[in-house]
């Protein structure tokens, strides 16, 4: 399967661990897991005491786009864990990706109205 063939589309906190990055396979129309980022990655890439799940995840969906050229380039390298079509993205590869990644949104606490229920 070429990776043309991949969108990175979603991420989400699949546990205190790592953010889980979903692709979808264009000419079949699924899903599936393309790459894990442990938070501790992101952490250390950042410079942060610790980051929690919830934190790291809107970390990766602000920066989807550039962390989907990174895990594109590792699977390009063919650099999947054994077994699995998903790659582990680690600091070196933060730091030589060529991205600019933020972690403005780390401390926003997300929100889709006030107290009363508004908007």
């Amino acid at each position: 399967m070429s990776l043309r063939d991949f969108m990175v589309i979603e991420s989400h906190a699949n546990n205190d661990e790592y953010v889980l990055v979903d692709a979808c396979v264009r000419k079949n129309d699924f899903i599936t897991p393309v790459a894990k980022i442990p938070v501790y990655v992101l952490a250390d890439y950042f410079s942060r005491q610790e980051l929690t799940a919830a934190e790291a995840n809107r970390i990766v969906d602000r920066n989807i786009q550039a962390l989907g050229r990174i895990i594109t380039a590792k699977h390009s390298r063919n650099e999947t864990v054994p077994n699995h079509p998903y790659v582990i993205l680690t600091k070196a590869d933060l730091d030589v990706g060529g991205e600019t990644l933020t972690d403005s949104v780390a401390d926003m606490e997300m929100s889709w109205g006030n107290r009363s229920g508004y908007l």
